[in-house]
């Protein structure tokens, strides 16, 4: 398992691993044609490592309720607690307190439609 000491920090204050760029330790972040959507630098204590998931192909609707519960009953969300998995980070973009924060950030609800998407596509 990969250290703390692999990874650099870059003038701009980033972090590099692997010759790929990320904005912190646990921050996901869009890849470009890769084969996975997005790829994160997970940290636990000392150790590191680098985390890839997401189908790229696909298209989710995760502020639809009925799309966010079946997803994360499909994948037993409640019990993925491993920040090392894909599985940890795929339930966490789908989690109910993220997008409940997103929803919460406007004041009315047109208002707040339109922020959560301007916000859901700033985040991803």
């Amino acid at each position: 398992m990969a250290t703390t000491k692999n990874v650099s920090r870059t003038p701009s204050g980033r972090l590099t691993y692997r010759g790929e760029s990320f904005a912190g330790y646990n921050k996901p972040k869009r890849t470009s044609g890769g084969s996975k959507k997005f790829a994160v630098l997970a940290k636990k204590g000392d150790e590191v490592k680098l985390v890839r998931f997401g189908d790229p192909n696909m298209t989710i609707k995760k502020s639809n309720p009925e799309r966010r519960r079946n997803f994360r009953a499909r994948h037993n969300c409640d019990t993925a607690k491993d920040k090392f998995t894909a599985r940890y980070w795929s339930c966490k973009k789908w989690s109910i307190a993220l997008i409940g924060s997103i929803l919460a950030f406007g004041s009315t609800q047109e208002a707040a439609t339109y922020d959560t998407l301007e916000i859901c596509r700033a985040l991803l």
